[in-house]
């Protein structure tokens, strides 16, 4: 559900690709790990969207 949000919003998102960047989908929380900065966590889609926008 994850990676169809993040496509639908025009970020590339696709599980054979190595980057520095990765998303960690849990059972209650997904996690935002960007190389130039700390790892953020959200609790819904569209908090991550938000935090990607930042």
């Amino acid at each position: 559900m994850v990676r169809k949000a993040l496509l639908r919003n025009g970020i590339h998102a696709d599980r054979t690709v190595t980057s520095a960047n990765w998303i960690e989908a849990g059972e209650a929380a997904i996690t935002l790990h960007l190389s130039n900065r700390p790892p953020q966590t959200a609790s819904t889609i569209e908090e991550l969207l938000l935090l990607l926008e930042s």
